[in-house]
């Protein structure tokens, strides 16, 4: 990922007549791939990229941090989706003693707002750990794009780590972007993933706004299978999303859809009713007259006398790609079906003038 990041930069550099000087900087827990980066690295006769190459066992991401206080223009990141970060966990503190800044911050009136997700997945505080390393005090800032699996864009709770990871992300403004990729793109799943595109300098047109790019046609078929993988990107794939993304229109639903940052969000209320039982509703952030008109209309007319606890009141932030996409199944007219009937109708007839027949 490094490697082709710095030789596509110097590409655009080239194309625009510049010159550019680039340092790497990876963290990579496993030792092939630690290994293997390595070799790459010093066979392209990249020395002092290679020294900025930490890894091994004992080099975890979120537990052992080692560009810690640093920050990067380009960050990349593939994280392991699915697996537990228990270990990790225990070794910061256990889920109530994590004080790393990169996982407690400061926002929304709360100086200890957690971004701490749940043991079994870790692949949120990948995207966590990136934000933490975004420079803000440059002209250009830092740009972010990570690979994760669909369960980044919903699960967690309102409140819970998760969603507050994609609430601090939004509210900042940093989510420029989630692209959908094509099925099977991977070697060992073939589970739906996105790239989320991240920054801290939006472009005017572009504040406040979320664009999701829906992808999942764009791809060429591979000669021979390579375990689960059997599509990849061609140039010409990769072009359409650059297109569909410079573009930034909202004119095609099928492809592309831009939204404020304010419709992924919600609030979970808690209604207390008369006759004292901890119901729950989700109301968007972009209620019409927000909580009380959602009362006013949704609840108190089936439950009069329900009453809503503000104290238990939380935002969360969830991203429906699937159903901002949804493609509803074209209806049959009334015609077809009447036609369906007839046929069905003259077949049923001439069964039974058979039947009668060879009686």
């Amino acid at each position: 990922m490094l490697t082709v990041a710095e030789e596509t930069l110097a590409d655009l550099a080239k194309a625009r007549g510049k010159t550019i000087s680039t340092a790497l900087f990876g963290q990579e827990i496993n030792s092939e791939t630690y290994a293997i980066a390595m070799a790459d690295l010093l066979l392209k006769g990249e020395g002092d990229n290679a020294d900025r190459l930490i890894g091994g066992p004992e080099y975890s991401t979120l537990s052992n941090d080692s560009f810690a206080g640093q920050a990067f223009n380009f960050l990349l990141s593939n994280p392991p989706y699915g697996k537990s970060w228990k270990t990790d966990q225990d070794k910061m503190g256990g889920r109530k003693g994590i004080l790393d800044p990169r996982f407690l911050v400061d926002h929304a009136g709360d100086h200890e707002y957690s971004l701490v997700t749940r043991s079994s997945d870790g692949q949120m505080l990948f995207l966590a750990n990136m934000v933490a390393k975004m420079k803000h005090d440059t002209e250009l800032g830092s740009r972010i794009a990570e690979v994760h699996n669909g369960s980044s864009l919903f699960t967690g709770d309102a409140g819970q780590g998760e969603s507050n990871v994609r609430r601090y992300i939004i509210e900042n403004d940093w989510l420029e972007a989630i692209i959908a990729l094509p099925l099977n793109m991977f070697y060992n799943t073939g589970i739906a993933t996105y790239i989320w595109v991240l920054t801290n300098r939006k472009e005017e047109r572009r504040k406040g706004k979320v664009q999701l790019i829906d992808a999942t046609s764009w791809y060429t078929p591979l000669r021979r299978n390579l375990g689960a993988k059997n599509r990849e990107l061609s140039p010409a794939d990769i072009q359409k999303v650059m297109e569909a993304h410079a573009a930034f229109e909202d004119a095609d639903p099928e492809t592309s859809r831009v939204l404020n940052n304010e419709d992924f969000g919600y609030w979970k209320v808690t209604v207390k009713l008369p006759d004292g039982s901890k119901d729950t509703e989700q109301i968007p952030l972009t209620e019409p007259g927000g909580i009380d008109a959602f009362i006013e209309r949704e609840v108190l007319p089936y439950a009069p006398g329900a009453t809503v606890d503000p104290k238990a009141t939380k935002i969360g932030y969830e991203i429906s790609f699937t159903k901002i996409f949804y493609k509803p199944a074209q209806l049959r007219t009334l015609e077809e079906i009447r036609a369906d009937i007839r046929a069905l109708e003259a077949e049923s007839e001439n069964l039974i003038a058979e039947i009668l027949g060879d009686g």
